[in-house]
């Protein structure tokens, strides 16, 4: 189907040779015939003819079910080594070759016009075998089309380089192989060899029962095994892997697998994450540099983006402050351009959170992965200070919370939908509670609030992956007003599941302060970014999260209180929290002489814990009138362990540990 047959030198540039390619490679990728010809005259096997020629050895050469070892015993026409197997019947004859008493039932092997049994077939009471083959590579050939670079097998310098491999008896073979000699594809013999055995010496990723693992020097190790993903094909290149799995609703995604680090990323879909909560803006940053943490480098200028404008004058969303909406129309957003390198010098904004889990995310994907870093499209809806009953979908006139998050999510999926790019909007960094403090039920709003963005947002982006909110318990309430960050925690705890969408992340305190001890400085913004990106990374590698926080408290004795925390924790005021009386802990009914934590376990010594209702944890306020002041910060000294990453070098490069929640407990609960 060459049109205009230019016969021009392989490579080339030529227009009218790219034109040829295109056409020929859609005749035989998606055509019906057996062969193609390429531009230069060059006939080539199709993919068609591919399968064909499978199906055809399969049926000449393959697995052959019969019913019964009589049955299979009259055949003595086959060659030697050629496989079949008997499933149900019940009886035991002896073998013709060894002379051992066996199962009718069983996988053999012709040898001389006889059949050796070889094993019992593990499938008798699960699917048929050979339907089950037939069903892999029905459900292999079913995902070729949408990821383009992925295939069954290669050709390297050895023969063969297996793309699709499973284990078998202790060792590695390729599904399908490619026989150099006779060019055709061959599938695999069991554990006969014939070349198809994969090459052990390199680590190797592989799929087995759903599971993504990979076999090393060092031996065999899981990689990904999670009911949120069935992997269905993968292939390895210098211990990275580039796989495909099927999500809990079927759909299929191609993802980017590092070998050391089993972490997995998008490969066919741009992610899109958004805060919605303080924008920092110049009179909050503390300073004339609008990037006082990380300067204007970035090292990967093209995968970290953000929404472009007409006036270069919005950082990542909606300039505001104070509560106040700006209304975002959508002729502002021209389209897709480098993370701050559109922004006007005169936008002297600071750091924000989502641009530090930008920039930690792109960076732990590179190392993990041999430098691959998948697409990230990152803004802010910057209202900090805003109510959440002017956030809703039909707010009271004049506030544009919702109707923003909607303009620049829709203008964003346009942009890359330009360049034939996909998104998922997957990651919500939360962190609102100021105004609403007292609102003991704001937990429950915001998860109404985060189904009514699923409800709204998935048609805009198509995607199957759920928007996930990370809730922050925003330390900076004053006096009488913890109600809204200890409803935020109750409700991530009352919800909480495996693979869920509603978190808490846990409180703020750990971060710098601007001096007004209301909103986090550049760097507050920063380290809590980061910590928000190892969270919300944990949930997307294991499906759970959970922060710190207490779960019961019973008296032991007339003066001490045994509080059962989640994880086991540590006292530590050399971390980033200053100290405070009794690590923070107080104790409604008596007071608190001491506080030790050892392991899961926190123990309090109190005046009279008969007289003892309730544990209070960093709750300790900002007094109801005046000014905040850095000695008032609700915070405790209590964290966990167990660190879950380390912060930037820009950001102090200290290990990351959970802090203790802002919670009190009902003692005997």
């Amino acid at each position: 189907m060459t049109t205009f047959n230019t016969g021009n030198p392989v490579p080339s540039t030529a227009v009218k040779d790219l034109y040829d390619n295109a056409e020929n490679l859609d005749a035989g990728i998606n055509g019906a015939s057996a062969t193609w010809q390429d531009r230069r005259g060059v006939q080539r096997r199709s993919w068609a003819g591919l399968e064909s020629e499978y199906d055809q050895f399969i049926a000449n050469n393959g697995l052959k079910r019969y019913q019964t070892w009589s049955a299979l015993q009259a055949d003595t026409t086959r060659h030697d080594g050629f496989a079949a197997d008997v499933i149900g019947d019940a009886g035991t004859h002896v073998d013709p070759i060894t002379g051992a008493t066996v199962s009718n039932s069983g996988q053999y092997r012709a040898n001389g016009g006889r059949w050796q049994w070889m094993r019992a077939d593990t499938l008798e009471t699960k699917a048929d075998k050979v339907q089950t083959k037939l069903d892999l590579a029905s459900e292999a050939a079913s995902i070729k089309q949408p990821f383009d670079g992925f295939a069954l097998y290669d050709v390297g310098p050895d023969g063969v380089i297996p793309l699709l491999l499973t284990r078998y008896g202790g060792a590695l073979y390729p599904l399908v192989w490619y026989d150099v000699a006779a060019q055709r594809v061959m599938p695999t013999d069991g554990g006969s060899g014939g070349g198809g055995v994969a090459d052990t010496g390199r680590s190797l990723g592989y799929v087995l029962d759903g599971a993504l693992r990979a076999a090393t020097p060092a031996g065999d190790r899981l990689l990904d095994d999670v009911s949120a993903r069935r992997w269905v094909q993968v292939q390895t290149t210098n211990d990275v892997a580039r796989g495909v799995f099927r999500d809990g609703g079927g759909a299929t995604h191609a993802a980017v697998v590092g070998i050391g680090s089993g972490e997995v990323f998008p490969l066919d879909r741009v992610a899109i994450m958004v805060d919605n909560g303080q924008s920092n803006a110049p009179g909050q940053a503390g300073t004339s540099s609008r990037s006082v943490v990380y300067g204007e480098f970035y090292p990967y200028p093209d995968r970290v983006l953000m929404p472009a404008t007409a006036a270069n004058n919005v950082w990542m969303g909606t300039p505001t402050q104070g509560g106040a909406s700006t209304e975002l129309l959508a002729s502002s957003i021209t389209g897709i351009a480098r993370l701050r390198g559109s922004i006007a010098p005169t936008n002297q904004h600071g750091t924000i959170g989502v641009e530090a889990a930008a920039r930690r995310w792109s960076t732990r994907a590179a190392a993990s992965c041999a430098g691959y870093v998948p697409k990230m499209v990152v803004f802010s809806v910057g209202e900090g200070g805003q109510a959440i009953a002017n956030m809703v979908k039909s707010p009271p006139a004049g506030f544009f919370n919702f109707a923003n998050l909607r303009t620049a999510l829709q203008r964003t999926v346009d942009g890359l939908a330009l360049t034939g790019e996909r998104a998922d909007f997957s990651r919500l960094n939360w962190q609102m509670s100021e105004t609403d403090s007292g609102d003991s039920a704001l937990g429950q709003k915001t998860y109404d609030l985060l189904k009514s963005y699923q409800t709204e947002f998935y048609p805009i982006t198509g995607q199957t992956v759920p928007l996930r909110m990370m809730a922050s318990q925003m330390s900076s309430f004053r006096g009488g007003g913890n109600q809204a960050v200890r409803s935020i925690l109750a409700k991530a705890l009352e919800v909480y599941a495996q693979w869920g969408d509603f978190f808490c992340t846990g409180p703020t305190y750990p971060y710098p302060f601007h001096t007004d001890y209301l909103h986090q400085s550049s760097l507050g913004h920063a380290m809590q970014g980061e910590f928000f990106e190892a969270a919300i990374s944990q949930v997307e590698k294991t499906g759970h999260w959970k922060p710190l926080h207490m779960v019961s408290a019973v008296r032991s004795g007339g003066t001490q209180i045994v509080v059962q925390l989640s994880e086991p924790a540590t006292i530590d005021v050399a971390w980033l929290v200053a100290a405070i009386e009794n690590a923070g802990i107080t104790v409604t009914g008596t007071t608190v002489s001491n506080v030790q934590v050892t392991g899961s376990q926190m123990t309090l010594t109190v005046a009279d814990a008969n007289a003892a209702t309730q544990v209070n944890a960093a709750l300790v306020t900002h007094p109801s009138t005046g000014d905040r002041a850095a000695e008032t910060i609700p915070r405790s000294t209590v964290r966990s362990t167990t660190s879950i990453g380390q912060w930037s070098p820009e950001c102090g490069g200290r290990q990351m540990y959970k802090p203790l929640c802002h919670q009190f407990i009902t003692i005997g609960a």
